[in-house]
């Protein structure tokens, strides 16, 4: 870009690299480091950067500063430099050997052909500054772009205060690999067994517009809609699927990760006024294409209530796989691309951890239904959005937030008496909030009944099941919900709800391994940190137990085995809460 010319502000993902004792290493030693350092980023230029698509802005003789267009290849390359030091060392006693440490943020910023600007500069350098000799530490928006267990492990550090920042920002540790023993592969479960369906299928968002355009998710999310009406197919959902939509993976890979059979991607063209989509059906393991298609619609269509595109789409897709008819549905898509944004936005700042991005999807979601009031599917997030804002203990008022949910799916059901959603959210309002298992119980049928393949639905059946003291049934409801949506934003509270069905079940080893899980990413659960104590207990780790015990009284004082008896739903079987007191009270809760 000339000089001469205005900067652009564009978002992109910052990678922050600091050599470690730097000014030790020069005072000693300033010939060789300095020629160590240049041979370092002269490599780091030919042969790093192009392979993840980077561009080195700046080196500052003790440090770089790295741009990248997305998180995912901004962690890969951080990764990369660790294995790139490894190869500039001389040996144990090599007097110039240097650490790295490194910080990522993702944020708007100002680039010109020379530098970048702006404030999401200076906190990934803060980023850098927290990290340990060989650590990446990360923001959540950095974190929001990649994959746990895909792209890396990640640990939750809370909130940290930074030099320069006056606000406690929220940071996250990298530590390398790939898929960790612990992550789940449905193939290790025999869900489709369980469930009585034949096969499984992931929808990937269609591709072919701007990279800002929402219309590849929407016409994905109303594929998905039609698929989802069928029982005899699981559908992965659409949450875990963009996860991967922008990595270059193998079909096999793809299926892999999302444990699903089938794979049904295509492209979305603009063709003048018109808009011609492309459609293919293959076979996860081998790419074996088993339906193509190509149909020309408007963008009127695909927006209205009853889409044809991609009812056919998924009409198409089913007789492929199961070669019988789909039963179709009638979704109520909101009617412009502006509104589904912000939808894609509500439900990405509601899986996030800081508590100012949690409330902000609030308001995104209150602003939602204020331009949509007859689209059920906002109505049903901020349903769900009142429910955790009770489990994340943002709220005090549990009775004022349970009558806002039902109020919430009430209309969603105003709106779209086939939204599965909505049930499912209030069989949880009628559990968590109201203590009432009949009544949550009659809710979950309601909506798994609409939608057999919700998510959601079969997670919070988990926790009836549980409360009513059936941990089979709970395993095998906590095992269909992860199978449904693998890489969900979630994926914390999903392992923190499907460790207490472990626990039900007696299953102490996959109810360690699930809390464990979900507390590196979401560390102040009471209910996981409670579950994980349980389970410590049971397995003979008390002095594991005890400190777990100290946490829970540290993060709830107020906490007390009684109060915990006297909380369980109308329904509970006693045995189960018993089995569970018993188990908190060796681990240091109070009476």
């Amino acid at each position: 870009m000339p000089l001469d010319q205005a900067p652009r502000r564009r978002r992109r993902a910052i990678l922050v690299v600091d050599v470690v004792e730097s000014v030790r290493l020069m005072r000693l030693h300033e010939d060789a480091f300095i020629g160590r350092w240049r041979r370092f980023t002269r490599e780091v230029q030919v042969e790093l950067l192009p392979a993840h698509g980077g561009r080195l802005v700046k080196s500052l003789g003790d440090g770089m500063l790295l741009d990248f267009r997305d998180a995912h290849a901004a962690l890969a390359a951080g990764l990369a430099l660790r294995d790139f030091v490894e190869r500039h060392r001389g040996g144990a006693q090599d007097p110039v050997a240097f650490a790295l440490r490194m910080g990522l943020h993702v944020a708007e910023v100002i680039v010109d052909e020379l530098d970048i600007y702006g404030s999401g500069v200076n906190l990934a350098a803060r980023l850098a500054e927290l990290s340990r000799p060989g650590d990446i530490t990360i923001s959540p928006e950095a974190r929001d772009e990649c994959v746990d267990g895909l792209d890396a492990v990640f640990e939750d550090l809370g909130e940290v205060y930074l030099k320069h920042i006056d606000e406690p920002v929220h940071a996250i540790r990298v530590h390398a690999g790939s898929l960790h023993p612990g992550m789940i592969q449905s193939r290790a479960w025999p869900v489709d067994r369980l469930d009585g369906a034949l096969a499984s299928v992931a929808v990937m968002p269609f591709g072919g517009l701007t990279a800002d355009s929402p219309m590849g998710e929407l016409i994905a999310d109303s594929v998905i809609a039609h698929l989802s009406r069928s029982d005899s197919l699981r559908v992965i959902s659409r949450l875990s699927s963009s996860a991967l939509a922008t990595r270059s993976l193998s079909s096999g890979k793809i299926g892999e990760l999302l444990g699903c059979d089938h794979l049904l991607a295509g492209r979305c063209l603009a063709v003048g006024s018109r808009r011609l989509i492309t459609a293919e059906l293959t076979i996860a393991a081998t790419g074996e294409v088993l339906w193509a298609d190509r149909i020309e619609s408007s963008e009127e269509e695909l927006l209205s209530p009853d889409d044809p595109v991609t009812r056919e789409i998924a009409w198409q897709a089913v007789r492929a796989i199961l070669e019988r008819s789909l039963r179709h549905a009638v979704n109520t898509p909101l009617p412009s691309l502006q509104d589904f944004s912000l939808l894609l936005s509500g439900m990405s700042l509601m899986h996030r951890s800081p508590p100012r991005d949690f409330e902000r999807a609030g308001e995104v979601l209150q602003h939602l239904v204020g331009r949509r009031p007859r689209a059920a599917q906002p109505w049903a997030l901020l349903a769900q959005w009142r429910v955790l804002r009770v489990t994340r203990g943002l709220c005090d008022d549990t009775a004022a937030e349970a009558r806002h949910a039902l109020d919430h799916t009430r209309r969603a059901v105003e709106c779209d008496a086939e939204n599965a959603l909505a049930p499912a959210v209030e069989g949880f309002v009628h559990c968590h909030l109201l203590k009432d298992l009949a009544g949550a119980q009659s809710r979950l049928d309601r909506a798994l009944a609409i939608k057999p393949n919700e998510p959601l639905a079969w997670l919070f059946q988990c926790v009836v099941d549980g409360f009513r003291g059936d941990g089979e049934r709970a395993w095998n409801s906590a095992r269909r919900a992860i199978s449904l949506s693998p890489l969900d934003p979630m994926r914390p509270y999903f392992d923190g709800l499907a460790a207490s069905a472990a626990l039900a079940a007696g299953l102490l080893d996959d109810a360690v391994m699930l809390a464990e899980r979900s507390l590196r990413l979401n560390r102040n659960h009471l209910p996981t940190l409670r579950a994980l104590a349980i389970a410590r207990v049971e397995r003979g780790e008390l002095a594991l137990a005890r400190e777990l015990g100290s946490r829970v009284v540290a993060l709830d004082p107020d906490f007390s085995l009684r109060t915990y008896m006297s909380g369980a739903p109308r329904g509970a079987a006693a045995s189960t809460r018993e089995r569970y007191s018993m188990a908190l009270r060796a681990a240091g809760l109070p009476p």
